[in-house]
């Protein structure tokens, strides 16, 4: 006797490397994020308007500076990303030990797959490859109204640095 189907959701989370067609899909999920942010800041352009400039800057600074982009597949479908690199750093205010840092540039995962350890995984595959390259320390930007994303990267061990404030002029 055989087993029943798995259902959508207990359907596992695939985390890999991106691949050429997965471009076709992507920019949705970072449409969504980068709408996300927008909603806080009056500043950012929408992701209609930013999409044509961001992917090839993103594209451009993975090629420069050796990074990563990982995504989670659930059921044939994108469900969340990360995108991260090495950042070479002679800034006095990081250690010398600190430079250079892994900078986590985008993490996003689909409302509808947040809990299932997609977050993680993702995450995990960042700071395996900060380590592998001996990278002493990772940084990332969250917002303040982002409250669950902090209480995410807490349980991951990250702890506050210096706050960024914004004006625009």
């Amino acid at each position: 006797m055989s087993n029943p189907p798995a259902k959508s959701a207990d359907m596992p989370v695939h985390i890999r490397l991106i691949e050429d067609k997965d471009w076709n899909f992507l920019p949705a999920l970072m449409g969504a994020l980068h709408d996300y942010v927008g909603a806080m800041y009056e500043f950012l352009p929408p992701w209609s308007e930013a999409r044509d400039e961001y992917i090839p800057l993103i594209k451009k600074k993975l090629t420069a500076l050796g990074g990563e982009l990982y995504v989670a597949e659930k059921d044939s479908a994108l469900v969340g990303y990360i995108i991260y690199w090495i950042e070479q750093s002679d800034d006095p205010e990081y250690k010398a030990s600190h430079r250079p840092f892994g900078y986590i540039k985008d993490i996003y995962v689909a409302p509808e797959t947040q809990g299932s350890g997609a977050g993680k995984q993702l995450m995990e595959k960042a700071l395996a490859h900060f380590r592998q390259h001996n990278v002493k320390l990772a940084q990332l930007h969250v917002v303040p109204q982002n409250l669950e994303a902090q209480e995410f990267y807490k349980r991951l061990g990250f702890e506050f640095g210096a706050m960024q404030m914004l004006k625009e002029l």
